[in-house]
Order: structure tokens, then sequence, then C-alpha cells
């Protein structure tokens, strides 16, 4: 593979940087800013490994918490838990079917989640868009139908998933279910991953389904543009390269720091976020949510950097601009000074 080597550099740097982030913040407990650089500091990215992202932990504890790991659960059943969890993307909408209905009742299910919508309760996720099947009907309606027919051929679907041994056969399967895509059918294959249902599969370091934002990703390291003309790469034999690359040049002892390996998920899945802060670095764009950091000031415990706050941007380490401007800071009493005007403007 010929890449833009500027671009290849960036991408790994990528993967370093934001798993050095990880592991300065929650196994070293070191206080913010993890990192110098402005971008990763700015603006949210997700984790390197999947695993640690905030849903996919919920659905782990679930999994393991209510579930018990799915021991005394039929493949089928354990499959319909892991696909209506997704199919939401909203741990608190699936507590509400596990706790609130015996089993499952399409009906009911379509009852209580209207009512929870329409008392102001979140339903799906705002992380992604969950499909409507191209139905006018309300998307409750649309998913738990969805969910209803995957629960009648459940134990079928589960049987030909742990037939094929294979992360890309079982998104195929998967998408037999209506209103299941390649995007979503992914996200349930990945968490299936670590399930009895395809722990084995041969394809888990060889095939991953490449996203828009993946492949936008792969377009760069190519061409150095998101887009390409004529023919795609074949985006899978990249991905393929790019793990390989990984042994040597992603940091091995940070990866270490986790307990899951790094495989063809974490490539697909980097290159999207990739595509994401060189658009930043670029001008092209940038991010639609800033990162904010906890940490509070040490002498008016407001939390630092907050974006409805501009006096709280963080200074010197760990004083806000306004408590450093009333410890009188020459620089950042004129900083005041112009947000203040700026205001009145």
């Amino acid at each position: 593979m010929k890449y833009k080597t500027n671009l290849l550099d960036t991408f790994f740097y990528w993967i370093n940087e934001r798993q050095r982030i990880y592991v300065a913040k929650e196994i070293d407990k070191k206080p913010w800013p993890w990192t110098k650089d402005k971008i990763l500091k700015t603006y949210k990215f997700t984790n390197v490994f999947r695993q640690l992202d905030f849903v996919t932990r919920q659905w782990e504890k679930r999994f393991v918490n209510l579930l018990g790991r799915g021991k005394k659960m039929s493949d089928g059943d354990l499959l319909f838990h892991c696909s209506m969890f997704r199919l939401f993307n909203w741990p608190a909408t699936y507590d509400a079917l596990y706790y609130g209905i015996a089993g499952w009742h399409k009906k009911a299910a379509m009852r209580l989640l209207t009512e929870r919508m329409n008392a102001g309760d979140q339903i799906f996720t705002g992380a992604y868009i969950i499909p409507n099947a191209g139905r006018e009907d309300p998307k409750i309606q649309v998913i738990c139908e969805a969910l209803d027919y995957l629960r009648q051929h459940r134990d079928q679907f589960a049987a030909d998933i742990r037939r094929h041994r294979s992360i890309e056969e079982a998104c195929l399967v998967l998408q037999d279910v209506p209103t299941i895509g390649g995007f979503i059918s992914y996200e349930i294959a990945c968490d299936l991953r670590f399930t009895r249902l395809l722990a084995d599969a041969t394809d888990i370091n060889s095939w991953a389904n490449p996203g828009p934002g993946a492949q936008r990703g792969i377009n760069r390291l190519l061409t150095g543009g998101r887009w390409v003309k004529g023919k795609k790469p074949d985006y899978v034999a990249v991905m393929r390269d790019l793990l390989g690359k990984a042994a040597r040049r992603v940091n091995q002892k940070l990866l270490k720091k986790v307990e899951w390996p790094f495989e063809m998920r974490e490539i697909e899945h980097s290159l999207c976020e990739f595509d994401k802060y060189v658009r930043v670095k670029n001008g092209e764009g940038r991010p639609r949510s800033k990162y904010i950091s906890r940490q509070r000031c040490k002498i008016c415990e407001r939390y630092l950097n907050d974006s409805r706050d501009l006096l709280s941007r963080e200074w010197e380490g760990q004083d806000c601009l306004q408590c450093a401007a009333d410890a009188g800071d020459i620089d950042a009493k004129k900083e005041v000074a112009a947000l203040k005007r700026r205001k009145k403007k």
C-alpha cells in the first residue's frame, strides 16, 4: 500500500496519543490536561478501544451483572438482549424494558416506551441515527416490531451466527431483521464478539465493516483528501495492512494497560476519529462536541473550561481565568476585560 507518509504518521500518532490520554486520566489518575495536543484537549474523541466507551461499558455491566454473561440463557435469548440494547443504544431504555416487562411483549414494550417518551425521557441514543426503515410510523413502533421479529426467530439467527464463526457473516445474518443495516449489525456483532456466540470468530483480525468515517480516513491516507475519484480502494485490505503496521507503530506498553486485544475493530474505529482530527487540523470543520474538564479551580471550585462560562478557562494549570485576574495576573486581567467588552457588544 502507498500511503501519504505524513498522514500515516498522524494516524498512528492519534492512536498513541489518545490511548496515552486514557491511561493518564483513568489509570494513573493524573489531573487535566492529559495532553499538550490542542485539538485532543479541546474536542471530544472516542477511545481507541470501543470497549472503553461509555455505552459499551454500560452494556458490559448488564451483560455481566444482569445476564450473568448469558450462562443460563439460550443463544437466542443472549442475541435478543444484545440486539435490544443496541437498537436503542440508551442504557436507561434497556433497563426500563428489562425491569418493566416480564419477558417480551411487543405491545407492552411500545406502551411503556411511549409513556416514558411523553414524560420527557430519552429513548434513543444521540450518538448515531437509529433507522426507521423508511417508514412513517413512530420509531418506537418500528424498532419494537423489529425486535418482535428477532424474538420469534432468535434461535435460528443465533444458530446461524455460531455456525459461521465469522463477524462478517454475523452482520449478514442480522441484516435479515427489518431496520438492521450494515452499521447496526456491526455494532451488535462487535458486542457478540465478547460472548460465546462470536468469541471464536475466525475473521476478528481480517475483517471489519468500513463505515463512512473509516472510509474517509482511508481516503486521506491514500490520496490526502476525504474523497476518492473513480474506483474505490479495497477498504478491508487497507485496514488489514494497517493492523499489520500497528505492531510496530503503536506503543505496545500503552495497549497492555487495558485488558482487550488490539484488533481490526480498533483500526476501523480509529480511522473515523483520525478523519475528525485531520479535519480540525486542516481547518475543514470541527467535531460537534467540545471536551469539558470536570476538574475544579483550586480557589473558587468552579468547573474549569465550562463552555457556558468563559471566565472558567484554565489558567496556569490550576486557576480559572477569573481567579487569576483577581490575584493580580496582568495578562489574565486583560483577557477578562476583553471578554467582558465582547459580551457587551
